[in-house]
């Protein structure tokens, strides 16, 4: 096998099997009529241990490498939160990417998992760099062990 940066996923009597692909956008795969397309991606993670806090770009990371599209934001924590939702943000350079406000990563009221909406700002490259924001936290227990993470995947 080539020299390869993405995943793809073997079938083989019921188990599954991670195998290593090339940077194409997707690679396919077809056992018995089944097909699957999975496309090379990288993950931006951002964590933040304990309790949460309204925080404004506690990390940055930066783009490196080439243009990448944003294909999809996901977040979650270990501690639901009570009393209010946890909002988060992502930020490009410091502005949002998200045009409407209200498809920020929300974990409402007892859920562990982020609904995300639609983002507006959907390329990133050299030069510009990724942060989050911790925007809203519960209002009674505030939630804790927040990840974030960004899926890119290269088109240039």
């Amino acid at each position: 096998m080539p020299d390869t940066n993405g995943v793809y996923i073997e079938f083989y009597d019921d188990e599954i099997t991670l195998q290593e692909v090339s940077d194409t956008e997707y690679f396919e795969i077809f056992d018995e009529g089944f097909s699957l397309n999975v496309m090379a991606a990288e993950n931006v993670v951002f964590s933040h241990n304990g309790l949460l806090e309204v925080l404004v770009g506690s990390a940055a990371y930066p783009i490196v490498g080439g243009t990448f599209t944003i294909i999809e934001v996901a977040a979650m924590v270990t501690d639901v939160p009570t009393g209010s939702a946890v909002k988060v943000d992502v930020n490009k350079n410091d502005v949002t990417i998200y045009g409407t406000q209200n498809n920020r990563p929300t974990i409402a009221i007892g859920a562990r998992i982020a609904v995300v909406g639609a983002n507006s700002v959907t390329s990133v490259t050299d030069g510009d760099y990724l942060s989050v924001d911790i925007d809203e936290i519960g209002s009674g227990s505030p939630g804790s062990f927040l990840t974030v993470v960004i899926r890119l995947q290269r088109v240039a």
